[in-house]
């Protein structure tokens, strides 16, 4: 269910997802430069693999445009970005990497083209679970 809370409404409307299926709902972030919604699934086509669907919004419904996927630093497909930051051409997150060998760890990859990291860091994430950027 994704709801939307417009500009001086006193209350928010439930609106329909199309263009896609987001199987387990992860993070939401509203990118209003670009005026979408960035939303991520945790299972991503139905397996073990996160992603990032970037969304149109509309007045009774938001329109998947573009998925977004994530690799990481083995090339793999990120496991389970629970929450993540979009911010200036970049988007960073943590992966608790359950389903490959990896370590979990933070990474930083390009938005919106995504695909492998452009950093990460060298220790291994304790169950890392969410993310911020301070200015």
């Amino acid at each position: 269910m994704l709801s939307l809370l417009a500009k001086g409404a006193s209350s928010a409307k439930t609106i329909a997802v199309t263009g896609g299926t987001i199987y387990y709902p992860g993070m939401v972030q509203w990118d209003a430069a670009a005026n979408r919604l960035i939303v991520g699934d945790q299972s991503c086509g139905n397996r073990y693999a996160s992603c990032l669907y970037v969304l149109a919004p509309a007045k009774s419904s938001a329109r998947i445009t573009s998925t977004v996927n994530l690799e990481d630093s083995g090339g793999g497909q990120v496991c389970d970005l629970v929450q993540a930051v979009v911010y200036k051409g970049s988007i960073a997150g943590s992966d608790y990497d359950f389903c490959r060998s990896l370590p979990s760890t933070t990474y930083v990859w390009p938005f919106p083209s995504g695909g492998a990291p452009s950093l990460n860091n060298s220790s291994v994430d304790q169950a890392p679970v969410g993310a911020a950027v301070s200015i």
